[in-house]
């Protein structure tokens, strides 16, 4: 006898849910590259990965305005920027080659 299911079981959990949603960042820069989009693009969808991940990890950041000058913050801060431009830039690469490769139709604008 087959059980009946259960829909709060088939919704993903919210750490899941969560890796899914950051997961479909990865997508814009790569469908930017698709479309042969402009370079200045990886900077763009960069920025939007960072202000995800600060927001994302607001709980480990200072809570005092000042503490935010400190070194150790910068350099977290310079860090995750240059994680997420060279993640950018490897998602971009990968749609401009498969779109040389297979020799796309370019997308509108719009879509990235």
């Amino acid at each position: 006898m087959l059980d009946r299911m259960d829909p709060e079981r088939l919704l993903p959990g919210g750490p899941s849910l969560m890796m899914i949603l950051a997961g479909g960042l990865y997508l814009g820069p790569f469908l930017a590259g698709l479309s042969q989009q402009p370079r200045w693009t990886i900077a763009a969808c960069a920025a939007v990965m960072v202000l995800w991940s600060l927001l994302y990890r607001s709980a480990s950041w200072p809570e005092r305005i000042s503490d935010l000058a400190q070194a150790r913050v910068v350099a977290i801060v310079m860090l995750l920027v240059c994680v997420m431009l060279v993640l950018s830039s490897l998602f971009f690469l990968a749609g401009l080659g498969l779109s040389r490769i297979g020799a796309a139709v370019s997308l509108p604008f719009t879509v990235p």
